[in-house]
């Protein structure tokens, strides 16, 4: 299995190679490879589109490549025509007094297989003073009309059940994940470095694992007349041979280990999965959340 990285963003480049480039088999580059893929092979695009040819990535999705999106990147769901509707495209900054607590993640509902790692779904950001970013994501009445809505945005307490940031969906034998939002890997934001590395493991699992698809709850369309609104979530876990709450209303179990399991992509290394703490040099004791949110 081979993963090529596409960036149009150097700082990208150089950020998934440094974190993840000893972990896994990648290749980064700033446009898609000319040469067709053999069966079983990634392609993950991040940040803003590169130039390419939309027909053939389509073309080369149906025929059973997988495809990860993260950013802007996940526009290119609805461009290939795995999503009828297009996630909108925004451009701002965060504000000046943006406070310490200012945590963005992905917020799962409980059961699904992607999460088993991080119940409750991780904390991928905080957010920056004056940091410029992008997103592409489904709120303001917009919402999937074919993909599988997996993630919302996680907020510092309960989430926002109406903007619809990761979604999966199946184009012709090929699958597609799209994270639209708080995947930035261009700069900064050391704190959350290796909760990205993590879930850019298990999106990649997740994708590699037919067998995953189409499994577990997803989010519901806030916007249509029978909708269940969902409140915030505290889900119980097993988490070796204790139960905690976790990932839910609040960031403060995130001290604890949120079962982080072993390196990124079980299938691609070929360890076994097994559930708990790791803390092996190569990831470390789970505590840079509870830092970044001691700080004042």
């Amino acid at each position: 299995m081979q993963i090529d990285f596409v960036s149009t963003s150097a700082g990208a480049r150089d950020a998934v190679l440094r974190e993840l480039g000893p972990r896994l088999p990648l290749r980064a580059g700033a446009e898609v490879p000319a040469a067709t893929p053999t069966p079983g092979d990634l392609l993950w695009i991040h940040g803003d589109p590169p130039e390419l040819d939309v027909d053939l990535l389509a073309a080369r999705i149906a025929a059973g490549q997988k495809l990860l999106l993260t950013g802007a990147a996940a526009v290119l769901i609805a461009r290939i025509g795995a999503e009828p509707v297009q996630p909108e495209i925004r451009r701002a900054t965060w504000p000046s007094d943006v406070g310490p607590r200012a945590l963005r993640g992905v917020m799962a509902l409980p059961g699904h297989p992607l999460f088993h790692r991080a119940p409750g779904g991780p904390y991928l950001r905080l957010a920056e003073p004056d940091r410029p970013f992008a997103e592409a994501v489904w709120d303001r009445g917009n919402w999937p009309g074919r993909a599988r809505v997996l993630g919302v945005e996680k907020l510092p307490i309960g989430c926002d059940a109406t903007r619809a940031i990761l979604v999966e969906a199946r184009h012709g034998r090929g699958r597609v994940l799209a994270l639209g939002a708080h995947f930035p890997l261009e700069f900064g934001d050391r704190d959350f470095a290796e909760h990205r590395a993590r879930f850019a493991g298990d999106l990649i699992d997740h994708l590699v694992d037919d067998l995953a698809a189409e499994r577990g709850p997803v989010w519901p369309n806030p916007w249509s007349r029978g909708s269940v609104r969902f409140a915030p979530l505290a889900v119980e876990v097993a988490t070796g041979g204790s139960r905690v709450v976790a990932g839910a209303t609040t960031p403060s179990g995130l001290d604890r280990s949120i079962g982080w399991g072993p390196p990124a992509s079980r299938i691609v290394t070929g360890r076994p999965q097994h559930d708990g703490r790791d803390d092996s040099p190569a990831y470390g004791p789970n505590a840079i959340a509870s830092r970044a949110i001691a700080r004042e």
